[in-house]
C-alpha cells in the first residue's frame, strides 16, 4: 500500500526495475550498479553506480528518501561524493561524480541551496497506482579537479577502494 512506502521499497523498485525507471524519468545508470555500498568510513550510499575505462572512472551517488528533501540531505550526499573522490584521486587521471538526491518533495530551504549555492541533480518521485515516476528537478554537476588542491598519495585505504571497483568491474565484464 502506499502508506508502508519505504525507503528500502524505493531502492528496490528503482534496482530491480533499471531499464523502465529509466522511461520513466531517472537519470540513467552506468555499467555497475550497486546497492547499500558501504564505504571504507562506514557509511552507506543507498545505489552507488559507476564505469571504469583505463584511467577514467565516472561515479553516480543516489541518496535516496521517501520523504521531503531536506538540507542534510544534501550534506550526506556531499560527504559521500568527497570520500569516493579522495579515494579515487591517487588512481585515475579524470574522475566524474554526479550527485543524486531523490525524495518526493522538496523544502524551500533545500531548494535555495540546490539554486543558489551548489550543483546537485535533483529528482522528484511520485508513486501512484500506475507505479514509480521521477521528475528532474535541477541540472548536473561534475566533480572537477580543482576541488583537491594538494595530491593525495596511493594508501592501504584508497588502493583497497580501487581495487574492490576493479574486481566488481572485472566480474561484470567477465560474467556478463
Amino acid at each position: 500500500t502506499m502508506s508502508s512506502f519505504s525507503e528500502k521499497t524505493l531502492e528496490d523498485l528503482i534496482f530491480e526495475n533499471k531499464e523502465t525507471i529509466i522511461q520513466r524519468g531517472f537519470p540513467f545508470l552506468l555499467d555497475n550498479t550497486l546497492r547499500q555500498f558501504v564505504l571504507p568510513s562506514a557509511k552507506i550510499i543507498d545505489l552507488f553506480s559507476f564505469s571504469i575505462s583505463e584511467d577514467i572512472i565516472d561515479c553516480r551517488i543516489f541518496e535516496l528518501k521517501k520523504e521531503c528533501l531536506r538540507p542534510q540531505h544534501i550534506v550526506q550526499v556531499l560527504d559521500y561524493s568527497t570520500e569516493v573522490y579522495y579515494l579515487l584521486h591517487p588512481h585515475y587521471k579524470s574522475i566524474s561524480i554526479e550527485r543524486f538526491l531523490v525524495g518526493n518533495d522538496i523544502d524551500q530551504p533545500t531548494i535555495s541551496l540546490v539554486e543558489d549555492i551548489i550543483n546537485l541533480e535533483t529528482y522528484l518521485y511520485k508513486y501512484t497506482f500506475n507505479g514509480l515516476f521521477f521528475k528532474k528537478y535541477l541540472s548536473k554537476f561534475e566533480f572537477g579537479n580543482e576541488f583537491l588542491d594538494k595530491h593525495l598519495p596511493p594508501d592501504t585505504n584508497n588502493n583497497k577502494f580501487k581495487f574492490r571497483l576493479e574486481e566488481i568491474d572485472k566480474n561484470r565484464t567477465t560474467h556478463p
